[in-house]
């Protein structure tokens, strides 16, 4: 039987994650308040009137952005309010249903500026995961260790700065 070593939760899709001690899961349903909001750019084709799951493509996120792995997240489950730190930037705390405008302004600063750039906070009905159905990502510490033999490099369970960005 396997175990749970570490616990992610992503609030704000593609921007920041934090490590937590536990969660409870309902069956059949996203992780709570995992990738619970997302930040739509320029081109993105979301309809904000009827908030539906949509493709990651409609977002920011590290495969364009890759400043964006830096990120780190706490959100205040009784507030509402996320507080997000990177190293090239003064720490934000936000709520992202209310401070839409600051989060942007602030992402603006080290998203790429040749790519479709931050637009507007995002919120589903659920989780935005990867798929249309409500999942949840799971992945091993045995892969990472894999990576470290070949690359002779220490991989951590978490996300991975550009530094330790590979080409397969």
């Amino acid at each position: 039987m396997g175990s749970v070593a570490n616990l992610w939760r992503h609030p704000i899709k593609g921007v920041g994650r934090e490590e937590l001690k536990s969660v409870k899961l309902e069956n059949g349903r996203c992780m709570p308040m995992d990738r619970n909001w997302a930040v739509a750019h320029e081109n993105s084709k979301v309809n904000f009137q009827n908030p539906e799951w949509a493709s990651c493509l409609n977002f920011v996120r590290a495969a364009s952005n890759y400043e964006l792995m830096a990120i780190s997240s706490f959100l205040n489950d009784e507030s509402g309010q996320i507080t997000l730190k990177h190293p090239k930037l003064n720490d934000l705390t936000v709520d992202p249903d209310l401070d839409s405008d600051k989060l942007v302004n602030w992402l603006i600063k080290i998203c790429n500026p040749n790519r479709s750039l931050p637009l507007k906070v995002f919120k589903a009905n659920r989780g935005i995961t990867d798929t249309s159905a409500e999942t949840i990502s799971i992945h091993s510490n045995s892969t990472l260790e894999d990576l470290s033999k070949k690359y002779e490099q220490t991989f951590r369970p978490k996300a991975l700065s550009r530094k330790y960005m590979v080409k397969w």
